[in-house]
């Protein structure tokens, strides 16, 4: 229904590091325990083989979300570097990225869904910085889709950009969304009331990865959801795809 993208008025500081390390350290706690839990589990004794594989594979699936965490909070500050642009077809991107997070949603019970495309246009940006927001994207809107109701990543033309785009079917969001996230980072357990396991962390580094690259951030607000998106430029380079 209504939407935002974030392409004027950024000034390239989101936020500085005491905030970051902060929203960091809160947003990683619960995967933390929930680590330690498993692994308390684990070690019992009493633990049925069937009920092992099943904890074996939550214990996994919960430590590559906390290496997300962490390699978004890094990525954080590699921006500060020269960043390597390059044509890349935004399907390659949204399969790999699928394919990594999509045991999750299925440890869930939950849906994850690639729209599908006759045709693949090339787009211009870091291709694991792309990932990287795409997977942020992923992480937030798994708790608000169901077997039902999955979540659906697409891609599609808009003018002279490639949108990639992530629907849920969760809580709306204020236009002002973004700017909840960098005004509250670090000091409030939920930037967003409407959906309080939104990583404030991954959208505010997923601004900033984007900004680095020369693209936008930004969201649409649907009846029944919301869809996060990040849109880079066109590549005049032909797909053979």
């Amino acid at each position: 229904m209504g939407n935002r993208d974030l392409s004027e008025g950024y000034d390239g500081h989101l936020f500085n590091d005491a905030s970051l390390q902060s929203a960091l350290a809160h947003e990683i706690t619960s995967p933390t325990v929930l680590l330690r839990q498993l692994s308390l589990m684990v070690a019992d004794k009493n633990t049925t083989p069937d009920k092992m594989d099943t904890l074996s594979r939550q214990l996994t699936l919960t430590s590559d979300k906390i290496l997300r965490m962490l390699k978004t909070f890094q990525y954080a500050y590699d921006t500060q570097q020269e960043i390597k642009l390059e044509t890349i077809n935004p399907m390659n991107v949204c399969v790999d990225v699928v394919r990594e997070i999509k045991p999750l949603f299925m440890a869930q019970g939950k849906k994850l869904e690639i729209k599908p495309r006759q045709h693949s246009p090339l787009l211009v940006a870091n291709y694991m910085y792309l990932k990287q927001i795409l997977a942020t994207y992923l992480d937030n809107a798994l708790p608000y889709c169901s077997a039902e109701d999955p979540v659906y990543v697409s891609v599609d033309v808009i003018g002279e950009k490639i949108r990639i785009g992530v629907r849920d079917h969760g809580p709306s969001v204020t236009i002002n969304v973004w700017d909840e996230v960098v005004d509250r980072l670090g000091k409030a357990a939920s930037p967003v009331a409407s959906r309080p396991h939104l990583s404030s962390v991954g959208l505010a580094v997923s601004h900033k990865l984007a900004s680095a690259m020369g693209c936008d951030v930004g969201h649409v607000r649907h009846s029944d959801g919301v869809t996060f998106y990040v849109e880079a430029n066109l590549s005049r380079q032909m797909s053979l795809v």
